[in-house]
């Protein structure tokens, strides 16, 4: 009888599904939760990954699914929109990897062919272009990195397209990071990373504590037709000041002397680096005629450093190029490094000689927040569209 019983399901296909590559992810992802957690807040993980075990984790097991080593994984692929992408370049090694051939028939600033050929194939596939004339099709001219480095940027869009059309299964249906950013997106934060909002407000905190003081400028005395300062005539004071900041500061309280609350200037002239323009600006403020200016309110209560001002020095000079450098814009381009300085700083430069010490560690912080090429030219379309 109980051959006429229907044959129970064997456990054999369920092993031979674990066994296939599609879940070759569950035998380490365990070592590589460890793994991210060990790494996730340090400077190798990008700064949209960084504190993220969960994001870093997911961004090696996609690299690993082209192949990608993990820390190679961390800085080629990109998550663009929410959509996992890859870098042109870590596509084209990717099928070079794999035995493929690529060739390049033609790379200038107008104009990018290539071709490929699939490996045991002696036919090589049909030419994929791009030219500037297509990127100008597209309104992408207007963007800076094919301002300031079109052929590169043709270079990756050939790149991207001959590597989704003839080698889909080498690039395992990736998208392109350069097109995603080409395209308006911006590469996904992680969750834990302070929000961008924040650091735009301190961005134009600093623009106008910079504005009431241009860098460099010596501190003037102020207008006669204020009131008398110490030692003047006309002066009430009993004692001689000294030339110190402090006894300024102290003078610029007692102008009022109505008993009103402390204005703008006395706010000013407490500054914890306590510098002579400072002083100046407290006592110019608190000359009673001066109405419009005493009684503005603050904006911001909290004491906001001053940059140093001064020219900027060679050791400033050789921290921007060596991080420029760093980011793939190469030590011939010197147009590309002054356009770029003339984004961040929002005025144009002619010469780094030209930038003040404040410009130059402005540049210096934000050339340290991109990891990568495409991190930089992100970020400096936000920063022109933040204007």
């Amino acid at each position: 009888m109980t051959d006429n019983l229907p044959a129970l399901p064997s456990d054999e296909p369920s092993r031979e599904v674990a066994r296939a590559d599609t879940d070759s992810w569950i035998a380490v992802v365990a070592d590589v939760s460890r793994f991210a957690s060990m790494i996730a807040g340090t400077e190798f993980v990008p700064r949209s990954l960084r504190d993220n075990p969960a994001a870093t984790a997911a961004a090696i097991l996609y690299g690993r699914e082209v192949g990608l080593p993990p820390m190679t994984a961390l800085t080629q692929t990109h998550v663009i929109e929410g959509r996992p992408s890859l870098s042109s370049e870590a596509m084209r090694a990717q099928v070079i990897a794999a035995g493929h051939d690529i060739e390049v028939l033609e790379s200038t600033g107008g104009m990018c062919r290539m071709r490929g050929r699939r490996r045991g194939s002696q036919t090589w596939t049909p030419e994929v272009a791009w030219s500037i004339d297509m990127a100008r099709a597209a309104g992408l001219l207007s963007k800076n990195n094919w301002k300031n480095h079109p052929r590169r940027m043709l270079q990756a869009r050939a790149s991207g397209e001959l590597c989704q059309l003839y080698f889909p299964d080498v690039v395992l249906g990736f998208a392109v990071t350069e097109e995603l950013l080409d395209e308006g997106g911006q590469e996904q934060a992680s969750p834990d990373a302070p929000a961008q909002t924040t650091v735009k407000r301190t961005r134009k905190t600093a623009k106008k504590a910079a504005a009431a003081l241009p860098a460099g400028k010596p501190a003037e005395r102020p207008d006669v037709s204020g009131p008398p300062l110490p030692g003047e005539d006309g002066y009430d004071g009993d004692q001689a000041p000294a030339p110190d900041a402090a006894p300024t500061e102290q003078t610029s309280a007692e102008v009022p002397g109505d008993g009103s609350s402390p204005s703008r200037g006395e706010e000013t002239g407490e500054d914890s680096e306590g510098s002579p323009a400072d002083v100046v600006d407290a006592e110019t403020v608190d000359a009673p005629t001066d109405t419009e200016t005493a009684d503005e309110p603050l904006p911001d209560p909290a004491p906001q450093e001053r940059p140093p001002a001064g020219p900027s020095s060679r050791a400033q000079h050789r921290m921007i190029f060596a991080a420029l450098e760093g980011l793939g814009v190469e030590e011939g381009n010197g147009d590309s490094r002054k356009a770029i300085a003339t984004v961040i700083v929002g005025r144009e430069i002619e010469s780094f000689t030209s930038l003040s010490k404040a410009d130059a560690s402005h540049v210096i912080d934000t050339l340290a927040r991109c990891k990568t090429e495409a991190d930089l030219w992100a970020l400096l379309d936000e920063i022109e569209a933040s204007r």
